[in-house]
């Protein structure tokens, strides 16, 4: 029987001999900077190659490295959609009979990640009519063998608060950070703009704690000093006075690049965010013996921007919109009587339309819808691949909504929507469920009418695992 496609395990073997072949590469790059430093080599020719090999032969090799990483990355991928199609063909397939005509088949997605662990934290400040919010999220997605990806989101915003009454919250919730009201009342409602930055790596299982620990040592620099590469300049000081008294440069800022400094991520994306919030809470209590309190918020946002793989670039659009309760009774808890437990309901969709290279027209457009009941995640990708002259309305109409939602001109960007149309036949789909578990902690306490003060601490531990 002739074999279409190849063996998987020869793709996955070539992979890893593509991702050695990067290490060695990364390798090879620091250990000639630090010999040619250790040279002794002084005078103009000596500072022309120094600067020559920085600006071009050290990029170079770095270019090379991320470029191998790139390809096992893909043979993975495509060890994976082998098998998928092998499962496919197992099952059954029919032959196109001689003579019909062929279209361009869809290309498979790859499955979601089986778990996902998720680290969550928000501060948000009020004072007056100004508020300020910082979130910073970290998930850590279990893919397929020992490989692991990090994605790092960062987001700080700010805007108007409008806010009433006076209310503390402090407790641990269910795993969306729904916590009741402990004593008094308040309302409040936001409006903030800000910025998002969301960095992705793909590393070997046993490297996960070691490129934590590099992001923690930036994240760090950048608090004291303000420069994400503190670790290394304090280095380079350390080393420029040694080599003043030795005559001999020890290169322990590159040993601190080597060890400390974060690597190149895999995606890097910068949007821009709009975000509504609106929140009331109200909690009464008698001598700390009974207390009944509850909470409810609703919350929605809007993001858009530019995201980065090796060399491929798209615009991305993201809406977000939840709603979330809470209720609490220390005396109905200690009668033994079940309040219903925290509601929450929430959607987020995704629409990523990669930029053709030179005047090439987008490929194909991913969008991902996920919602959540209360503990159950649903998950839909769908990849919708664009070919021939029947696909141009269809990329100029996405690009026109993208860039009404980036104006802020919402029935406009709908408007554009209607433009849109899908031949079903150019969908590949791939869906799955999930459970979310874990917990959250919330501490919070506001005070005044509209020009008043708040604060509040919000963390959360999460897990996910898709069936």
């Amino acid at each position: 029987m002739t074999q279409l496609g190849a063996d998987p395990d020869d793709l996955r073997g070539l992979a890893r001999s593509l991702r050695s072949a990067a290490g060695r590469l990364d390798t090879l790059s620091v250990e000639l900077t630090r010999r040619t430093r250790m040279s002794g080599w002084q005078g103009p020719d000596a500072v022309a190659f120094d600067r020559r090999w920085r600006s071009q032969h050290q990029p170079a090799l770095h270019a090379t490295a991320d470029g191998l990483g790139g390809l096992a990355r893909h043979l993975e991928q495509q060890a994976a959609e082998q098998l998928r199609a092998s499962a496919g063909a197992t099952v059954g397939s029919v032959a196109a009979p001689s003579g019909a005509p062929r279209t361009r088949a869809t290309a498979a997605l790859p499955a979601l990640p089986r778990v996902e662990d998720r680290y969550q934290g928000n501060l948000d400040l009020r004072v007056g009519v100004v508020g300020v919010g910082l979130v910073g999220e970290l998930v850590v997605q279990h893919l397929d063998g020992s490989r692991r990806r990090v994605v790092l989101t960062e987001a700080v915003a700010g805007g108007g608060v409008l806010g009433a009454g006076a209310s503390a919250d402090l407790g641990v919730g269910g795993p969306h950070g729904a916590v009741a009201t402990a004593t008094g009342s308040s309302a409040d409602a936001r409006m903030r703009a800000g910025a998002v930055q969301r960095r992705s790596w793909e590393v070997d299982e046993g490297r996960v704690d070691e490129l934590l620990a590099r992001i923690a040592a930036e994240h760090a620099g950048l608090a004291v000093t303000g420069r994400p590469d503190a670790l290394v300049a304090a280095a380079a000081a350390v080393d420029g006075v040694a080599e003043w008294i030795t005559g001999t440069d020890p290169g322990w800022d590159l040993a601190a690049s080597v060890t400390a400094a974060v690597p190149t991520p895999t995606a890097h994306e910068e949007l821009v965010e709009v975000e509504l919030v609106a929140a009331a809470g109200a909690g009464v209590g008698l001598a700390g013996v009974a207390r009944l309190g509850g909470r409810a918020q609703a919350a929605g946002s809007v993001r858009v921007g530019t995201a980065h793989r090796g060399a491929e670039r798209s615009t991305v659009l993201e809406v977000q919109g939840s709603g979330t309760t809470a209720l609490t009774s220390t005396l109905l808890r200690r009668l033994g009587v079940a309040l219903p437990p925290d509601a929450h309901r929430g959607v987020a969709v995704r629409l990523e339309l990669p930029h053709g290279s030179g005047h090439e027209e987008p490929t194909h457009v991913m969008v991902r819808v996920s919602s959540t009941s209360d503990t159950q995640v649903h998950d839909v990708v769908a990849r919708v691949d664009l070919a021939g002259p029947e696909a141009a309305p269809t990329v100029r109409a996405l690009a026109d909504s993208l860039t009404s939602v980036a104006r802020g001109d919402l029935p406009s960007a709908i408007t554009h929507l209607d433009g849109v149309t899908v031949d079903p036949e150019r969908v590949t789909l791939t869906a799955s469920t999930g459970t979310l578990s874990g917990t959250s902690g919330r501490a919070a306490a506001a005070g005044g009418v509209g020009v008043g003060a708040g604060a509040a601490v919000r963390g959360q531990v999460l897990r996910l695992e898709r069936d």
